[in-house]
C-alpha cells in the first residue's frame, strides 16, 4: 500500500479490482464487484452487484456509471428467515421502489442462497422454496400485472407437485407462523422456522 501511496484498504481495493477488470477484458469476460467494493474511482465496465440499501441519489448516481445486479438484502437473500424474507415480500419486491429508475441500468435480478448454514439438500429445499415460486415473478412479470392473492392461489398447484416430488419446501410463509430465530439466518435443519415446518408436514400428514 505504501508503494501505491495508499492509506486505506478501499483504495487497495478499487486498484486491485481495476487490474483483475482490465485482465479479464483481454479474455472477453466483466468483472462483477458487490456494491459496497464500489468506490468512484472503480471502472465503469466493472457490473455492480446491489445487495447493500443504498439512498436514492447514490444509486442514481452509480446507474449513471455502470450496469447492475439487483439481489437486496434481505429480500432476496433465501438463506434469511422467513420473518425477514417472507413469501409476500419476496413477490412485492420493486426493483424500481430500490431506487432503479432507469431500468436500463438493470441487468437482471438474483436471489442469494449461502449455504454456510445449510447442511443438507432438505434445509436448501427449505430455504428456497416456494420463495423461488414468487422471485420467478418479480424477474419476468410486469409490476402491473402482479397480484399476490393470484399468485397465491396458483401457488396451490406447485405444493401439489412439489410434495409429489418429495421437495421440503416451507409451510412457514403467513406472518401468524413467523418464530423469533436466534438469528436472521434460517439455521438450516437446526433453525427455529424449519423444526416449525416439520411439525406442520407432520400435523397435515405430508411429505
Amino acid at each position: 500500500m505504501k508503494e501505491l501511496g495508499f492509506t486505506k484498504g478501499s483504495e487497495l481495493q478499487t486498484y486491485f479490482n481495476n487490474r483483475i477488470s482490465d485482465y479479464l477484458k483481454t479474455l472477453g469476460k466483466k468483472c462483477i464487484e458487490w456494491n459496497d467494493g464500489i468506490s468512484d474511482n472503480t471502472n465503469k465496465d466493472i457490473v455492480g452487484q446491489y445487495w447493500i440499501t443504498r439512498t436514492p441519489l447514490w444509486v442514481k448516481n452509480e446507474c449513471e456509471k455502470r450496469k447492475y445486479i439487483v439481489s437486496t438484502c434481505p429480500t432476496l437473500y433465501f438463506d434469511y428467515t422467513y420473518s425477514m424474507a417472507s413469501l409476500k415480500k419476496v413477490y412485492n419486491f420493486n426493483v424500481v421502489k430500490s431506487g432503479f429508475i432507469n431500468e436500463n441500468s438493470v441487468l437482471g435480478v438474483e436471489f442469494e442462497s449461502w449455504s454456510e448454514w445449510i447442511v443438507n439438500e432438505s434445509a436448501w429445499q427449505f430455504a428456497v422454496y416456494p420463495r423461488i415460486f414468487a422471485f420467478a415473478e418479480v424477474a419476468w412479470t410486469e409490476d402491473e400485472k402482479k397480484n399476490y392473492k393470484d399468485f397465491y392461489k396458483r401457488l396451490d398447484f406447485f405444493k401439489a407437485y412439489m410434495c409429489s416430488k418429495n421437495i421440503n419446501y416451507s409451510r412457514i410463509e403467513k406472518k401468524k407462523l413467523f418464530l423469533r430465530n436466534k438469528s436472521v439466518f434460517h439455521l438450516g435443519s437446526m433453525g427455529v422456522e424449519y423444526k416449525k415446518n416439520e411439525e406442520i408436514k407432520k400435523m397435515n400428514n405430508t411429505k
